[in-house]
């Protein structure tokens, strides 16, 4: 039963375009889909026909340069595959096609290509002359097939002692004759004998070496992103993160900027029902203005004394602006007065007239005045009168 041949017939015939390989991933095209065989048998506990059915298990793998392209790939070949009951395709009949999954990222290969990955089983029956029998009960005996007959293989007239080898050109097997002076046999002898071996098998990396640069890749990282596919999710399965990032920042607004008015929605109708910052309003503009400044009185007034509380009373407690004193209502006044002489009175003859001391005064000397030699200094005075003691302590 060949299922894989028949699932590339089906995907063919629900118009997929992408090239579809069988069983192996070849190196080229870049972008390709390959159905695999993987060989799983379970029966079908729910059929109770008299016919057993088997499900057939298999692979496909999707490969594209970019994430974008092998997704989109991926959801073709669901669509041409789900929901697809008793169709035919190379002599085998499928009546029930099942994902056991959904397409899943499979990481990259050697050369940076995007692959996605998902498992399907089907209930497929093999033709037995005029109809459909499980693989199981068939009769028909195993077609023998031929070079030119293998898919993606070109070998038109194959011919004895050929066998395949891979053309990467082309990206196709093509037949090689094999040489026959090649002689084939086992290795013998102890492991330690085989130099060139165990100098390879020791540059192996060992399972310690695996573990330790494994552990060294995930480092400290936390157990949600240790993973090439958790770090993948974290940025949202895209291989061009970066440029997206880029993008989506080049649609944002510096982070200091201005907005004129009309860049914000409403704002010039807000703006419109309100009054300009500098502005004045009328008394009839401010609610109860105009009641509460008839309540009050205007800015030049005058008030009569009996408008004001206890006014009048203390008034009466004061003197009149205009009003005089006599000498007993100022305390000590009087005492005051009668040490003093009355503003008309005369001196007698203790007392010196203003002729009598001018005249006394000019028979004196000024204050700042000098003497002439009739006169003695005080230093020649002091002179003398020490020469005069020192003479009489003589004596």
């Amino acid at each position: 039963m060949n299922i894989v041949a028949g699932i590339k017939v089906l995907l063919t015939e629900a118009g997929v375009t992408t090239p579809i390989k069988l069983d192996r991933m070849p190196a080229e095209p870049d972008t390709v889909i390959m159905v695999k065989d993987t060989g799983g048998v379970e029966p079908d506990a729910n059929d109770t026909s008299t016919i057993d059915r088997y499900y057939k298990t298999f692979q496909i793998i999707v490969r594209a340069p970019e994430f974008t392209t092998g997704e989109a790939i991926a959801k073709d070949v669901r669509s041409a595959l789900i929901n697809r009951v008793n169709v035919g395709a190379e002599n085998v009949l499928f009546e029930s096609i099942m994902m056991l999954g959904e397409f899943q990222s499979i990481g990259r290969d050697d050369n940076g290509r995007q692959e996605f990955s998902a498992n399907f089983k089907t209930k497929a029956l093999d033709y037995e002359g005029t109809g459909y029998v499980p693989e199981a009960q068939s009769t028909q005996p195993m077609r023998t097939v031929f070079l030119d007959e293998v898919q993606d293989v070109n070998a038109p007239s194959p011919t004895d002692g050929q066998a395949l080898v891979y053309d990467a050109t082309n990206s196709e097997w093509v037949p090689a004759t094999i040489d026959t002076n090649i002689v084939w046999g086992e290795i013998t002898g102890a492991l330690a004998d085989q130099t060139d071996l165990l100098a390879a098998l020791n540059a192996k990396a060992t399972p310690a070496d695996i573990t330790a640069a494994i552990n060294a890749l995930i480092d400290t990282a936390p157990g949600t992103l240790n993973t090439l596919d958790e770090l993948a999710a974290a940025l949202g399965d895209d291989p061009n993160f970066a440029s997206t990032i880029v993008g989506q920042l080049a649609t944002k607004a510096a982070l200091v900027h201005s907005h004129a008015i009309a860049d914000v929605t409403g704002l010039q109708t807000a703006l419109d029902g309100k009054a300009a910052s500098s502005h004045t309003h009328a008394i009839a503009n401010v609610t109860g203005l105009q009641t509460a400044l008839d309540g009050k009185s205007a800015t030049g007034h005058s008030h009569a004394i009996a408008d004001t509380t206890g006014l009048q009373t203390a008034l009466d407690g004061k003197a009149s602006s205009v009003h005089g004193h006599t000498i007993g209502d100022t305390t000590g006044l009087q005492t005051a007065l009668d040490g003093k002489a009355a503003a008309a009175h005369t001196h007698d003859d203790r007392y010196y007239t203003e002729t009598e001391m001018d005249a006394a005064l000019a028979t004196k000397s000024p204050t700042s005045h000098n003497h002439d030699a009739a006169y003695y200094t005080k230093a020649q005075v002091d002179a003398k009168v020490a020469t005069a003691v020192a003479i009489a302590v003589v004596m």
